[in-house]
């Protein structure tokens, strides 16, 4: 498999939402929503636009304290961990200010409310954007903290593929030709999610190589299931 990312609808928008909150001339509140369900693409869509606009990548872990996270986010722009909060806080304002980056962090739903407060003040301190990342019960926990939630101002949802983007990233990052039928029957097995439809690729691609076949269409692929969990016929 190819090491590229294909530029789906929801990266497209994606970038939009991003442009928008980078606007140095927008006095919009900075902060990005972006949910959906595991292996909807979320994390490889990051990784492309944290590349774009020059962002800072983190992934929340569970066993994060305040410290833990601040230290992380320092280590991130730069700097080292120290033992105090408060000169970690600081200097994590200020290299977003002087740096002019924007904060992404991964598997946000294992922030918890005092985390998220902390969040909130680094966005309303730095001015810069933050784009919180995370499962539908991320979004689910965020709508009771309305302070929080009115800074939401660019909110992207990653659901379903359709065959369009599928047959994108089949032709970005499979290195077989894959025949419309196989890969309209990947699409339908995979419910359109992107990460079952990779795998189901990879499969292909590992076909194709071993008996060196230019296309693999329905036929050739034959009974074989496409990834681990397929609905059986």
């Amino acid at each position: 498999m190819r090491a590229e990312t294909a530029i789906t609808k929801s990266i497209k928008k994606y970038l939009v939402a991003m442009g928008a909150l980078e606007d140095r001339n927008s006095r919009i509140e900075r902060m990005c929503l972006l949910w959906g369900l595991s292996g909807a693409g979320k994390t490889t869509a990051t990784a492309y636009v944290v590349n774009q606009v020059h962002g800072v990548f983190i992934r929340a872990q569970k066993i994060w304290t305040m410290t833990s996270m601040l230290g992380a986010i320092c280590e991130r722009l730069g700097g080292k961990p120290v033992r105090y909060k408060q000169p970690m806080f600081d200097f994590i304002i200020k290299q977003l200010k002087t740096q002019r980056r924007s904060l992404f962090i991964d598997e946000a739903d294992y922030l918890n409310e005092d985390l998220v407060e902390v969040i909130r003040d680094i966005h309303d301190i730095s001015k810069r954007p933050i784009v919180l990342i995370g499962m539908d019960e991320l979004r689910h926990g965020l709508l009771i903290n309305e302070r929080f939630m009115r800074r939401i101002t660019q909110e992207i949802v990653f659901g379903p593929i359709d065959l369009q983007d599928a047959r994108e990233v089949c032709d970005k990052t499979c290195e077989a030709k894959v025949a419309d039928d196989l890969l309209e029957r990947l699409h339908t097995e995979a419910d359109g999610n992107v990460g079952l439809i990779t795998n189901g690729l990879k499969a292909i691609e590992t076909l194709a190589k071993r008996n060196q076949m230019e296309v693999v269409d329905l036929e050739a692929w034959g009974p074989r299931n496409l990834f681990f969990g397929e609905k059986k016929k």
